[in-house]
């Protein structure tokens, strides 16, 4: 048995991997919430691929930066956040 098989390499793309369910669509816009100060700050992103329930950020974040995952239903920007 015989096969042919041809291989790519792919270019990996360089970025912060986050979870989707961070990212918020407001007016246009791709945004998380980053915690500064104890302040939550609307920030917004430039997204590239998603993979599975991640998606790769390539601009708008810097490796550190603390973003909110879940619970930010009624979160503002400039509202106060205790971290647990």
């Amino acid at each position: 048995m015989f096969g042919k098989v041809s291989l790519s390499k792919t270019k990996q793309e360089k970025g912060i991997l986050i979870p989707s369910s961070a990212i918020l669509n407001n007016e246009g816009k791709t945004q998380v919430y980053i915690i500064e100060n104890n302040k939550a700050k609307l920030q917004t992103i430039t997204t590239s691929k998603n993979i599975g329930d991640k998606t790769i950020v390539i601009n708008g974040l810097k490796e550190g930066d603390v973003i909110v995952t879940n619970g930010f239903i009624n979160l503002f920007d400039n509202a106060n956040v205790l971290i647990n």
